[in-house]
Formats: C-alpha cells, structure tokens, sequence
C-alpha cells in the first residue's frame, strides 16, 4: 500500500516541479523496513535509498496510511 503512495507522490511531483524545487530536499522513508526516497531535487519519489537525505523517518505501515 504504501508503494502506492509513493507512485501518486511521484507524479505529483513531476506535475509540479516549480513547487517540488521551492523545496529542494530529499525526504529518506523507511516504512516497515522498506526504504522509499521523495528526492525534490531530481523530482522524483519512489522505492530506494536517497544517498544523502536531509531528513529521514521510519514508521509502520498502519501508521503511514
């Protein structure tokens, strides 16, 4: 589910870059220990790691969605 999220988060991301870039940071997310990166830099989001996040969180599935 929560790669679900991050595939609207990615489009939502390329539909407005202007906003994205404002930004600029890159947002590392373990969620049940799967690794997902919003990267507002390259303007995009989605499964991985980041290779320097400016800030990251871990949380459980249940409480991400």
């Amino acid at each position: 589910m929560a790669a679900e999220v991050f595939k609207s988060l990615d489009a939502a991301v390329k539909a407005n870059p202007d906003q994205a870039k404002k930004i600029n940071g890159v947002f590392q997310w373990v969620v049940d220990g799967k690794d997902y990166v919003i990267d507002l830099k390259k303007l995009s989001a989605g499964p991985g790691k980041a290779d320097k996040a400016d800030v990251t969180l871990t949380i459980s599935e249940k409480d991400f969605l």
